[in-house]
């Protein structure tokens, strides 16, 4: 019987794709379509779809709360939400940030020149966007017309990936993920002070002190206080985004959009 019900907890763990570490149960799998998925930290989600030109905005009940269609002749639209009353999109190749308020309408724009297919943008503080373009990273208040600069940060990379770089901003660091290279931390001089090479990283996010990044079809965490990781989610399907914010964990596995609540 004690052989049964292990065998039995043991094929839970593997249906799910979830480690028993760290996470609990899933408590939401809906089919969805969509090409990339986000999640603010007030537990709102956000799904944009590429194909329909849409970016929608649920609860965690996925009860719609409002959407809007993007730019016609982009492929994609990208968000930074960690300010959800100051929503951050762009479009790769497009010269202009977009700011949105919570009901995902226009509050404010800016024109920015070096915003090139290669660049990524996020929020750095209330007044600072930080972007990432050209070989340089950039702290900007776009209000005050204040610009600070790092130094060329890497060399010609000659690795071609079709995944975007991203960057994300934690605990006043920086963290830019450049594929088929790895992660690198930036402190709020705009210096490097870790990095994590792995070629195989295709995303990433932050929270707190807390890295996550899909390598393969692996979910892994690192705690960057004390080094230590640990795989956290190992998708039966593949995973092609996923966020997390203190609470809770989403990912987008096939055209599963799936919740799961931190411990």
């Amino acid at each position: 019987m004690e052989k049964y019900f292990l065998n039995f907890i043991l094929f839970c763990l593997w249906f799910t794709g979830i480690s028993a570490q760290g996470l609990e149960p899933v408590i939401t799998d809906t089919i969805l379509k969509a090409d990339e998925v986000y999640l603010d930290p007030l537990n709102q989600i956000y799904v944009v779809n590429n194909n329909e030109k849409s970016i929608s905005k649920y609860n965690l009940s996925l009860r719609l709360l409002k959407s809007i269609s993007f730019k016609q002749g982009w492929d994609q639209a990208v968000l930074d939400v960690s300010d959800p009353f100051k929503c951050l999109l762009y479009y790769p190749g497009d010269y202009k940030i977009l700011v949105l308020d919570e009901s995902l309408a226009v509050i404010s724009s800016y024109d920015e020149s070096e915003l090139n297919a290669q660049s990524t943008i996020c929020h750095f503080s209330t007044d600072y966007i930080a972007l990432f373009s050209n070989n340089v990273l950039k702290l900007k208040n776009y209000e005050q017309q204040i610009s600070v600069s790092s130094e060329p940060l890497f060399n010609i990379d000659t690795i071609h990936t079709q995944y975007p770089f991203q960057l994300k901003q934690s605990n006043e660091y920086l963290y830019l993920l450049r594929p088929g290279i790895g992660i690198s931390r930036y402190n709020n001089q705009l210096f490097e002070e870790n990095k994590w090479l792995n070629g195989k990283i295709s995303k990433m996010d932050v929270s707190g002190d807390q890295l996550f990044y899909l390598s393969g079809n692996e979910l892994i965490q690192f705690d960057t206080r004390f080094k230590s990781e640990e795989v956290i989610l190992k998708g039966n399907a593949p995973i092609s985004s996923f966020a997390v914010n203190p609470d809770y964990l989403l990912w987008l596995e096939n055209e599963h959009l799936k919740l799961m609540k931190r411990k």
